[in-house]
């Protein structure tokens, strides 16, 4: 294995530094009072507000789409996942991550276009536009990119980014929840800034941008970030994701770098090694020289250098 570093986008981050210096301790305030979740039976729980993911401590009550749990016929203390990825990377079981593939799949066929991503499916697509929408499938495209080794994923996903940062981008920072439709219901008149949606837009775009080697991206999560960042105390238990998000801001992502065939069985070890290992601002990625030549000269990375992984 080579090692070698890379540096993080270069940004000034005193805005946010000075507007979030108290974060850390409302973080802790938050998790006080949380008690065991247990389960008497083998039967599935439900998600209640201090329900956290064992892997990142997120609530998973902020954030939509299936979650997963386990638990171990050893210990008592129920497990969380904010996802089925994150709980098939922890089981290794590749079934599982086929499923999820198919799901992603649909997402794709049936709720994107090229162009704009869809609220809901009937037989065909309706409601595009919705910020949530599109951070949380940009969110999904980033997971399976990370743990197929595939990096065509990022393809849509910067797609899906640059559109929502051309159409949905607030003049003070931040992104609007919907598109302004002035000949719709009034509701869709009224835009309004989710600090839920844009915390993981934001998360969405620092992760992207090291995936994609765009910092152009790493400085639109960070306006985002900075638009809440001296009210963000008002939110209560809802600031949990924008402290994930700014902590990559602050901290810099453990960024793991595999070149080589990305299906061949040295890939697929060190992909599932580093997937399995728990550091919860890991970015794994593996660059396929035959199909990735782009990102490898991005990465600065030779197509002769398969079977390494760069940190």
């Amino acid at each position: 294995m080579n090692a070698s570093c890379s540096s993080a986008p270069s940004v000034s981050r005193r805005r946010l530094l000075c507007g979030c210096a108290g974060l850390a301790a409302l973080a802790a305030l938050s998790a006080c009072g949380r008690g065991d979740e247990r389960a008497a039976a083998p039967v599935p729980l439900e998600v209640d507000a201090n329900t956290s993911c064992t892997l990142d401590g997120m609530l998973l009550a902020d954030y939509p789409g299936p979650k997963g749990q386990m638990q171990y016929a050893s210990a008592p203390k129920l497990e969380w996942y904010c996802d089925t990825i994150e709980l098939l990377a922890v089981l290794q079981r590749p079934e599982w991550r086929a499923t999820a593939m198919t799901t992603l799949r649909f997402l794709l066929d049936n709720l994107y276009d090229g162009r704009d991503v869809f609220h809901y499916w009937d037989g065909t697509y309706h409601l595009p536009g919705m910020l949530a929408d599109q951070a949380h499938l940009i969110r999904a495209l980033i997971d399976a990119s990370q743990n197929t080794g595939d990096a065509d994923l990022l393809l849509p996903a910067e797609a899906i980014a640059e559109r929502a940062i051309a159409r949905q981008k607030a003049p003070n920072g931040g992104f609007y929840d919907i598109l302004h439709d002035a000949r719709g219901p009034a509701a869709m008149g009224r835009r309004n800034r989710s600090i839920l949606d844009n915390a993981t837009m934001a998360e969405s775009l620092v992760r992207l941008s090291y995936l994609s080697r765009r910092p152009e991206l790493y400085q639109e999560a960070l306006q985002a970030l900075e638009a809440f960042a001296v009210d963000y105390k008002e939110y209560g238990y809802y600031v949990a994701g924008y402290g994930r998000a700014v902590d990559l801001v602050f901290y810099q992502p453990l960024f793991l770098t595999i070149v080589g065939d990305r299906d061949s069985a040295a890939a697929i070890e060190l992909r599932r090694t580093a997937l399995s290992t728990y550091v919860p601002s890991r970015i794994v990625q593996t660059l396929d020289p035959k199909h990735d030549p782009i990102l490898l000269g991005r990465a600065g990375l030779s197509a002769d250098e398969i079977g390494r992984a760069h940190v």
